[in-house]
């Protein structure tokens, strides 16, 4: 197998300080005879270099020279140090498919080495200590020159002080190409806002230092946490139509530990960690059909009231070609506007699956992944998924139809439907119901079965002293249950107010199985059939008008029948 490295790009000027006309690049290979190496250099100028060949020693190096006198390139075209902007590409002459590639912005010239700088704390977001400071990492990465292994020391000053002001940081000794100091890890300075210097010294005092500028940001008032989404989308489809998906989420919230779940869109934790400053949650790699897909940050750390972080976001996967019509669902559910005696109600949902093309097979699931129902539709054709009776508690339920056979490539693997069930009337329990309201209920059936009782009696007997004392129990009686409700009921509960209303209930269907008894009496010419009737009817006029008025304080209570039967 033929490899290609890079190592080295070396800049040359025939006059010192008159400008690079001379590029060499170096490198190793094996199992290759020749090497094939193109340059494009984009800043200062944009140019591309003639393709140079260059044979592979028996070592396994290979070297190449780019240069004026040859008419590669021009006067100014590349610069000692940094300032410059190029790719350098490399390939196998015998084996097009072993290459490599080598990007940056310095070349170094003579002997002197070219330094760069990276700073790590000046954020405007990275936090500050009590003495309004911040923790300022600074390191270097060293590109050697011709002369080989080169000592330098780090300096800083603040911007304008004299030379005497430095504070000197580490000396390195560096024997290795792009090399990073200190090789031990970053200097760590704390710096109050402002602008400095950072400089490398170089022990040869033929090398003169380089020098960088560091502006440090002022101290924020409040830190608050960020989080830069990313998702990284195959260009490529499996033969379902998929594509593979890694979504990560970066959190950034210095000096504060941070504790985190990425979710998706199903509320799924599919990773999660814990750490100071930032944070990375990565997803495995996800297999996802077109569309959008939603996924979320669960943050565990309190952050301040003002911080409004980007916690949710959407991946748009694009549709795979070649892949169809997508086969839509249409969901019908039907939620029992009665409550179950434990506050649930009973729901069936039916969800209608569409195919425009070959026969699609689905399976309807409940909010726990169960399937409750499986279906094939015919070619271009529909079928349709039955939950059956599920019984459900109050709050959003979500059922959804998931795809396992014939969809089209492309096509989302489900499609989800969110079943809202309302919470059952106040007070459907059991309530309290106070001593004195107890009494009140039960004086009240008292004085009103019997009124009842004594009505019929005294119409069927013709007594209208017994007519006139029935009618005022009774009357007195339901007058008391209805200031019973009133009173009462909101304490005692719905359930009790509702037994209430089924007694109620019963009382008038046994007055009227009576009424119709006395009717036939009647009709086969007993007297005493129609009196009798009269007083049937009288009782029920009297449970009608106080089943209404119950049932009016029974609603406007926020209650809700239970269960199935008007008997309580």
């Amino acid at each position: 197998m033929s490899t290609i490295t890079i190592n080295d790009i070396q800049g040359h000027e025939s006059t010192q300080g008159q400008g690079i006309d001379r590029i060499t690049i170096s490198g190793n290979a094996t199992q290759c005879a020749a090497v094939s190496v193109d340059v494009h250099q984009t800043q200062p100028v944009n140019v591309h270099l003639p393709t140079r060949l260059a044979n592979v020693d028996a070592q396994g190096n290979w070297s190449v020279d780019f240069s004026i006198a040859l008419g590669d390139f021009s006067a100014g075209t590349f610069v000692c140090g940094r300032g410059n902007k190029y790719v350098i590409d490399a390939a196998c002459v015998s084996d097009p498919q072993c290459n490599a590639q080598y990007s940056e912005d310095r070349i170094p010239c003579g002997g002197c080495p070219v330094v760069t700088v990276a700073f790590r704390g000046i954020r405007p977001r990275d936090v500050c200590d009590a003495n309004g400071q911040r923790a300022v990492s600074i390191t270097m990465n060293v590109a050697l020159g011709s002369s080989g292994p080169a000592t330098i020391t780090m300096e800083l000053q603040a911007a304008g002080a004299g030379s005497g002001a430095a504070v000197i940081g580490p000396t390195s000794s560096v024997t290795a190409n792009n090399a990073t100091i200190p090789a031990t890890g970053p200097w760590v300075v704390s710096l109050s806002p402002g602008d400095y210097i950072v400089r490398a010294r170089f022990a040869d005092p033929a090398c003169p230092p380089q020098e960088f500028t560091l502006t440090v940001p002022a101290c924020p008032t409040v830190v608050c946490p960020s989080i830069d989404w990313s998702a990284d989308i195959s260009d490529q489809c499996d033969a379902n139509g998929r594509r593979a998906v890694t979504v990560s989420a970066t959190l950034v919230f210095p000096g504060t530990s941070i504790s985190a779940s990425l979710l998706n869109a199903q509320g799924q934790v599919v990773d999660s960690g814990v750490q100071t400053d930032d944070l990375t949650l990565v997803s495995p790699v996800l297999s996802l059909g077109g569309g959008d897909h939603d996924f979320s940050v669960q943050l565990n750390t309190v952050v301040p009231d003002s911080c409004r972080p980007d916690l949710a976001h959407t991946v748009s996967v694009p549709n795979c070609p070649g892949g169809g019509t997508c086969p839509t669902v249409v969901w019908n559910p039907n939620v029992s506007a009665n409550c179950n005696p434990d506050n649930t109600r009973d729901v069936t949902v039916t969800a209608t699956v569409s195919s425009f093309g070959a026969p699609i097979t689905a399976e309807l699931r409940d909010p726990q992944g169960t399937v409750l129902d499986t279906a094939t539709t015919p070619a271009n054709g529909t079928a349709t998924l039955d939950s059956g009776e599920l019984t459900l508690a109050s709050g959003n339920h979500q059922l959804s139809v998931a795809f396992t056979a014939g969809l089209p490539r492309g096509c989302a693997a489900d499609n989800t439907n969110v079943v809202t069930v309302p919470a059952c009337g106040g007070g459907g329990g059991r309530g309290t119901e106070s001593f004195g309201c107890t009494i009140l209920r039960i004086l009240a059936l008292a004085l009103l079965i019997p009124g009842l009782v004594a009505i019929i009696g005294g119409a069927c007997s013709a007594n209208a002293i017994a007519i006139g004392a029935g009618v005022a129990a009774a009357i007195i009686g339901a007058a008391l249950l209805v200031t019973w409700a009133l009173l009462c009921a909101p304490a005692a509960g719905c359930l009790a107010l509702q037994r209430v209303i089924g007694l109620v209930n019963l009382l008038i269907t046994v007055v009227a199985v009576i009424a119709a008894l006395f009717a036939v009496l009647g009709l086969l010419g007993i007297v005493v059939g129609w009196p009798c009737l009269l007083g049937a009817l009288a009782d029920g006029v009297i449970l009608s008008v106080l089943q209404l008025a119950l049932m009016q304080i029974f609603l406007a209570q926020g209650c809700q029948w239970q269960g199935r039967s008007i008997y309580g």
